[in-house]
């Protein structure tokens, strides 16, 4: 009766996998939280650095911009719903309906 069923490793688990993935997910996200943690503490250096040499031309400034766009960039792909869990939609001409002749 059991030769029919297909074989399963010991211990393994269907939701595995999902559970491995939620767990990568919640390291992305510390990782990103600790990526937000030194970008504010750096720049926070860099300002008092500025000011404690004169305060002139803002030049921090290109520091921050340059690193903020890295991060939004990271943040947007790790923070963002994993794609099954993101209303569904489907890229247009991938219908079903437009598949069929």
């Amino acid at each position: 009766m059991t030769t029919s069923l297909p074989s399963m490793p010991y211990g393994s688990d269907p939701s595995t996998s999902e559970r491995d993935e939620a767990r990568r997910r919640l390291e992305r996200r510390r990782r990103f939280r600790g990526d937000v943690f030194a970008f504010v503490v750096v720049n926070l250096f860099l300002v008092a650095a500025w000011a404690v040499t004169g305060a002139g031309y803002f030049w921090p400034a290109w520091v921050m911009a340059g690193w903020a766009v890295l991060l939004l960039i990271d943040g947007w792909a790790h923070l963002r719903p994993p794609s099954d869990q993101r209303g569904g939609r489907r890229r247009r001409g991938c219908s079903a309906a437009a598949a069929e002749p």
